[in-house]
């Protein structure tokens, strides 16, 4: 019986001491769900004086990353509005010298080709960080195209990029490659900023690129770059990919070894017209 009742008392203790350490760190974690950084003067005041220090510091990490969202959200919705004017400026020079044409030499109209698509492409890019600084966003057209197509013109519309460097571009794809509904504009930015940044961090070597109707993959030879370069063999354009794919589900690697930097983008996740 005695031991019975000195077992009961040891385990009725520990309960109590399980109770007492295990307190505090329910009551911050309940703090941290009320935490509401509009309303911090009606935040509750904590009992133990190390618990309460360990909520001051949660509350000023989070404002602290709050704010550099906020930042960055900003610059997203400023630069693009600013970079408007300009690239309307440019879209109807080209339109005027797309008149002017016929008269042009064929170097001269392929480069007016190339300033319209460019001028195509920044528009879309506005577009796209416009959308993506946005707290609620609106729909996206969501559309079957030829993958193959769509990499076969960015390629063509960077080609400056490798002219004079001795590299050369390795193209695999299946027959088929019509691709599942997915919203053009953001493939089209994706695949894009695969490609310049794969061309402008290669100086020798070669550029593989694996197309399917779902998925990308790039891998460059980074072996001959300058070890004095400024550049790494990666661009922020990768930065821009990374964003877009996390907002729409879509799987993005990237790596470097053995002397090659490998990106790949597959284009699965829920990519509904509501993302």
């Amino acid at each position: 019986v005695i031991l019975g009742v000195l077992l009961l008392g040891i385990f009725l203790i520990s309960r109590i001491l399980v109770y007492r350490i295990t307190k505090p760190i329910l009551e911050l974690s309940q703090w941290s769900k009320d935490l509401n950084l509009n309303e911090t003067g009606s935040l509750q005041k904590l009992r133990y004086t190390e618990v309460q220090r360990l909520a001051n510091q949660l509350t000023s990490s989070v404002r602290h990353q709050q704010a550099a969202i906020e930042r960055e959200e900003f610059f997203l919705r400023t630069a693009s509005h600013e970079l408007r004017t300009p690239v309307t400026t440019i879209s109807a020079s080209g339109a005027m010298l797309s008149r002017l044409s016929p008269s042009l030499s064929n170097g001269g109209q392929r480069a007016i080709a190339r300033i319209n698509r460019s001028v195509t492409t920044m528009h879309n890019l506005i577009n796209t960080l416009l959308w993506m600084s946005r707290e609620k966003r609106t729909p996206l057209d969501l559309d079957s195209f030829d993958m193959e197509a769509l990499l076969l013109d960015t390629i063509s519309n960077h080609q400056y990029l490798i002219e004079g460097k001795e590299l050369t571009v390795h193209i695999d794809s299946p027959e088929k490659l019509q691709s599942k509904p997915l919203p053009y504009t953001l493939v089209q930015i994706v695949i894009t900023n695969l490609i310049r940044n794969a061309f402008q961090h290669s100086s020798q070597g070669n550029i593989h690129i694996i197309v399917s109707s779902d998925k990308i993959s790039v891998s460059n030879s980074t072996e001959h770059q300058s070890s004095t370069s400024p550049e790494p063999s990666f661009g922020i354009g990768l930065l821009l990919i990374e964003r877009i794919c996390a907002n729409n589900g879509w799987q993005f690697t990237h790596s470097e070894e053995a002397s090659r930097y490998n990106v790949s983008v597959h284009f699965i996740g829920p990519c509904s017209s509501d993302i």
